[in-house]
């Protein structure tokens, strides 16, 4: 059973109340302004899933796969947000770069928040 207490990490490293926030993603994280986490499935089907900072999953956004043959998968390894507005989210996946535009800026690593 899951404590309502926040999880603690003690001074021997293990975790105290701990709790499983996203079932979702080998490949990458990243988080929006709003606290989003978006995680990247790291295989196929590349699929992108968004889950609000209480755990709660709010979409996935399926990558498409190309409909020709010999049928290449397309995955999801890795993204990261871009552009002047953080609002750029570039996938990493497989043989493939996709972009997509969001409403909502990204956090990129090591910038102030705008």
């Amino acid at each position: 059973m899951l404590s309502s207490h926040p999880s603690t990490i003690r001074i021997d490293d293990t975790i105290e109340n701990g709790r499983v926030f996203v079932e979702h993603g080998a490949g990458g994280l990243r988080v929006d302004t709003k606290g989003n986490l978006y995680s990247s499935s790291g295989g196929v089907p590349g699929v992108i899933q968004i889950t609000s900072p209480e755990g709660k999953p709010i979409r996935r956004l399926h990558l498409p796969q190309p409909a020709s043959e010999p049928r290449s998968r397309v995955c999801a390894t890795n993204l990261a947000f871009g552009d002047a507005d953080d609002r750029g989210m570039y996938i990493t996946a497989c043989t493939h770069l996709l972009k997509l535009r969001l409403k909502i800026p990204g956090v990129r690593p090591g910038q102030p928040h705008r």
